[in-house]
């Protein structure tokens, strides 16, 4: 008789995520460094897994065969390192269904075919990326097919189409969010990968603004706003945010100094070319890039939320048509603003919000927790199990 029940509450522990679940953050971040070659070029990337399932939890989703909800995959800013914003990425994985947030960071492809340079070569590396770094914990992306016959070597291994799936017995979906020219290449990614991708959060994000029509006066045009928002943040530090402001400024200059500097190598390594210590400004190009469904088509996404800064000098809501605080958004400015950007995309199909959040750029590095909940909720993501231990680290 004892056995029996010793039996059910272990089936039912093993079956049930509303139970006995009990997930910790992470003290830090643990960042791998990885060697990348795509398009005859040597590059080196950074990625960082935050996956806090419980042992109830990972047992369950072998079990099932599948993760709970969805794996984030979230793209940072502009050259930001895979660690920044530490509170609100560990707050995702601690919040989201699946409790797996995986954040991969490459530097700026600039290698022997142009076509593959810039975006169009990181949307590649950071989906392989993404598979390797899952494959250890089981994990398999359910409907991925690859858009390049062009190789990517991980660790000097090649990431085949089927070679790392054919084991692995857990599947997943890919929910993917993306910060600032994160946001921006969160939705072409989603856009290249339909089959696996089906959600998508931009947070203050770029692609909403039209910056000019040569590389020149919209490279130009972007850096000249980016650096009022640089003044704009910095304000952060008379509001207490001075932690903040640290950790941003030097997550970027970083980031862009280090691809700068590590750029020679990659000549001696494989493709030179003379332009590439300047590969960055390739990365700031991009960011210009106007995201509508002309470019980047999502209609295949069940979940759509983007997430603009009330004080966001580079990248404002007004930008996007829409007005200066959330409180004075209607219907009518929601509507402009999904046939502008999102044509093609079905209201009855996809769940679609828009929304102004407090803060400048760097929001969810200073409002973690709203940025947190709106982008879990927007794209069905957020825990909502009974019985969920909350500790200090999770919801306020």
């Amino acid at each position: 008789m004892k056995k029996g029940i010793i039996v059910s509450v272990l089936f039912i522990l093993l079956t049930n995520p509303a139970i006995a679940v009990k997930r910790e953050i992470p003290q830090k971040p643990d960042v791998r460094k990885w060697q990348v070659s795509f398009n005859r070029e040597a590059l080196s990337s950074y990625s960082v897994v935050y996956d806090v399932r419980t042992a109830t939890e990972k047992k369950q989703n072998l079990i099932q065969g599948r993760v709970n909800g969805n794996v984030i995959l979230l793209i940072h800013g502009q050259q930001q390192r895979p660690q920044i914003a530490f509170e609100f990425v560990s707050k995702l994985a601690l919040n989201s269904k699946s409790g797996i947030v995986v954040v991969p960071v490459v530097d700026t492809p600039f290698g022997k075919d142009s076509q593959w340079r810039g975006d169009k070569g990181k949307i590649v590396i950071l989906m392989e990326m993404a598979r390797q770094l899952l494959a250890p914990e089981g994990i398999r992306l359910d409907g991925y097919t690859k858009i390049t016959e062009m190789p990517v070597l991980i660790n000097n291994q090649e990431v085949k189409e089927s070679g790392i799936d054919a084991y692995l017995p857990i599947s997943s979906k890919l929910t993917i969010m993306g910060w600032s020219h994160g946001g921006l290449l969160a939705r072409r990614i989603a856009s290249a990968y339909p089959g696996t991708i089906k959600g998508l959060a931009q947070i203050t994000p770029a692609g909403y603004i039209h910056w000019g029509y040569t590389r020149v006066d919209k490279t130009v045009c972007l850096l000249s706003y980016f650096f009022v928002e640089c003044a704009n943040i910095a304000k952060g530090i008379l509001t207490g945010q001075l932690c903040k402001v640290i950790e941003a400024t030097w997550g970027l200059s970083s980031g862009t100094i280090g691809d700068s500097l590590r750029s020679p190598s990659t000549c001696l390594s494989g493709h030179f070319h003379v332009l590439k210590p300047f590969r960055p400004v390739k990365d700031m190009h991009d960011c210009t890039f106007l995201a509508d469904h002309t470019g980047a088509q999502v209609s295949h996404l069940k979940h759509i939320v983007v997430m603009f800064g009330a004080s966001d000098f580079v990248f404002h809501p007004t930008n996007a048509c829409l007005p200066k605080k959330e409180p004075h958004i209607t219907d009518q400015h929601r509507n402009d603003f999904w046939q502008t950007y999102f044509q093609g995309t079905d209201p009855n199909f996809t769940q679609r919000t828009v929304t102004i959040l407090p803060g400048n750029h760097i929001g969810p590095m200073a409002y973690p927790d709203i940025y947190m909940r709106t982008a879990l909720q927007g794209t069905g993501q957020l825990l909502k199990a009974k019985g969920v231990s909350l500790n200090d680290h999770q919801l306020n």
